[in-house]
């Protein structure tokens, strides 16, 4: 009786002390003593406790967003238990045949009105006898928190403070969050990471303050010597936006980097990740200011293999006899070559860029072909240079 009562008291602090769902989340699991996962009523995942990875098909696919787009051994069972949950008053215990971890699966509910369901997985430790009344318990402070993020106005502040705990938790999803902010202006999103270590907080305000006003759709949030700003804009204004970012960074010394273009909301954390690996590897590339992952994708795939195999015997020999001949005679035929790849293979264009007549060019194409025996006009010599270049460019800034 004691540990209800402590558990009823823990769980109310939390509530008046408006915590947020994950935490919640975290003493209901504390108090059923098993894994648990709060879903919103389109059973869209809104927060899971910190735990153990799980072997349970049906709760990764959860974790995975993956709920209702595959099919299980056992679907009709699943189905029935939904059902049970969703028309009925009572939690339910289930266990199918296919998963022998038991469950419990509840609907989370306020004056009839259905606000989510919590799943509870028998994992750590058996079920207690009182379970169902613990669920219960458990439910009834999920539905004064729902109920109360239903009805509250959504201020700017509550979208940073979701932001903040999607983009640490990969995990964490928020109903009001996902929904709202499609409401925004019709286009892509794209999250944006700049890190700015040793920065004082004075100054990480400013920053934030400033990206905001360059996209009027937009939330920046400092997280630990980073700003990470989420924005809604269509892709034909992305080079404008970029060009602002970039004024502003100059000033201040730092750099940034831009992921790709997505419109699903859900996979803003993947996309976030993208962003810090543009500006990661960015810098090992060139010294640009910002780094747009399309522009990088190739790097980034480098970068990652790198980390497995030596990426040196992959590079064509074209590109260390070239090198060679460079050192030897003085010449600049790894820069042409690199000219004529980026000018994909049209030699006005490289007269222009490189300030050399064409026929001076032609020359040298005619004898960088002849020093390594390939033919330029074949796609897949192009597309090796292409790759040697780039991995000789990102092991040589590595070394530095």
């Amino acid at each position: 009786m004691n540990d209800d009562l402590n558990n009823i008291k823990n769980l109310f602090n939390l509530l008046a002390n408006h915590h947020s769902l994950k935490e919640i989340v975290e003493e209901g699991s504390r108090i059923l003593g098993n894994p648990l996962m709060l879903m919103d009523a389109t059973m869209n995942l809104l927060a899971v406790c910190s735990d153990e990875n799980i072997e349970d098909e049906i709760w990764n696919d959860f974790l995975a967003g993956n709920s209702r787009s595959k099919e299980y051994s056992d679907e009709k069972e699943v189905i029935h238990s939904m059902q049970q949950v969703m028309f009925g008053n009572e939690p339910i215990l289930t266990q199918y045949q296919a998963h022998q971890m038991r469950r419990i699966v509840s609907k989370v509910a306020c004056d009839g009105k259905t606000l989510g369901y919590i799943v509870c997985l028998e994992h750590k430790k058996k079920f207690s006898e009182n379970i169902f009344d613990l669920t219960k318990l458990v439910c009834d402070a999920f539905a004064v928190e729902l109920q109360r993020s239903a009805n509250r106005p959504i201020i700017e502040e509550d979208y940073k403070k979701v932001l903040r705990q999607i983009l640490t938790d990969k995990k964490i999803y928020s109903h009001k969050f996902l929904s709202t902010l499609f409401d925004y202006e019709k286009g892509s999103f794209f999250m944006v990471s700049v890190p700015c270590n040793m920065t004082s907080e004075s100054k990480l305000l400013y920053l934030q303050q400033h990206f905001e006003k360059l996209s009027p759709h937009s939330f920046a949030v400092d997280l630990r010597n980073e700003i990470a700003v989420l924005i809604n804009t269509s892709t034909n204004k992305l080079d404008f936006l970029i060009r602002r970012y970039a004024s502003i960074l100059e000033i201040h010394n730092y750099k940034a980097g831009f992921s790709s273009a997505f419109s699903n909301i859900r996979e803003i954390y993947d996309y976030y990740q993208q962003a810090k690996r543009a500006v990661s590897v960015g810098h090992f590339v060139d010294h640009r200011t910002i780094f747009y992952y399309p522009d990088i994708m190739v790097d980034d795939m480098l970068n990652t293999l790198a980390e497995y195999s030596d990426l040196k015997q992959y590079c064509s020999s074209a590109l260390s006899l070239l090198q060679q001949y460079d050192k030897k005679y003085g010449t600049e035929y790894l820069k042409t070559i690199h000219t004529f790849l980026l000018c994909c293979g049209n030699i006005t264009n490289m007269s222009k860029e490189m300030y050399t007549h064409r026929n001076t060019i032609v020359h040298r194409l005619k004898k960088i072909e002849e020093i390594c025996d390939i033919d330029l006009n074949d796609h897949e010599t192009r597309l090796k240079l292409a790759l040697s270049i780039k991995i000789d460019r990102l092991l040589s800034r590595k070394e530095k």
